[in-house]
């Protein structure tokens, strides 16, 4: 009697690069956010990510802190050495690559497998494609556009929400400066007419 073989199925997929890989620009829309901003408020500003224009907006504020605060000065030192403004525009980033992954497809996969049963062996090979993924490719990557659209404008009014506020700040500490100025003129003058007032009675011109 022939010894019969277990029937036995092997199965392997391998996954092949049929989809470019897509990189997300380090732009990210700022250059956008950037106009926005030059349009609206006349300022440029800078996004920090560790290269040689960190240590040009180092300098630039050192400088700007060198001369005399005026309301411009405070706006743009603010603008370049706020902590916060620059975690929005980090935003920009996860915002594009949200857009550029709604773009991508898996990577079709190669099936190949092989059934052996007694003295009869079949080979199949197969390949699959996402074919759910690329009818909604289309309405995902709109929906992130205008998630990404949706990120560079409110990016752009964080800076100019944070400038009005600083040139309300610069504003508010001048006017209570010019205030504490004018107290202190106030009691200088009271008592300088009290010493007057003083040496008039010890003199005997008044009662």
């Amino acid at each position: 009697m022939k010894p019969i073989i277990p029937r036995t199925t092997v199965m392997v997929l391998v996954p092949l690069a049929l989809v470019a890989c897509a990189s997300v620009p380090k732009e990210a829309g700022f250059p956008e956010v950037q106009q926005n901003i030059a349009e609206r408020l006349g300022e440029q500003v800078v996004w920090q990510r560790g290269g040689s224009e960190d240590a040009q907006v180092a300098q630039e504020i050192h400088a700007l802190l060198q001369a005399p605060l005026d309301v411009e000065a405070a706006v743009r030192i603010a603008l370049l050495n706020h902590r916060g403004l620059q975690a929005q525009y980090e935003e920009l980033g996860v915002a594009q690559a949200d857009l550029v992954q709604a773009g991508l497809l898996r990577n079709p996969t190669f099936g190949w497998s092989r059934q052996t049963g007694g003295d009869i062996t079949q080979t199949k090979w197969g390949i699959e494609f996402d074919f759910l993924g690329l009818l909604l490719a289309a309405p995902k990557k709109r929906i992130e556009s205008i998630r990404f659209e949706h990120a560079k404008l409110r990016v752009a009014d964080a800076v100019l929400r944070h400038a009005n506020e600083t040139r309300k700040a610069w504003f508010e500490v001048m006017a209570a400066e010019q205030e504490a100025a004018f107290m202190q003129q106030v009691t200088e003058l009271a008592a300088a007419e009290a010493e007057l007032g003083e040496r008039q009675r010890q003199a005997g011109n008044l009662n």
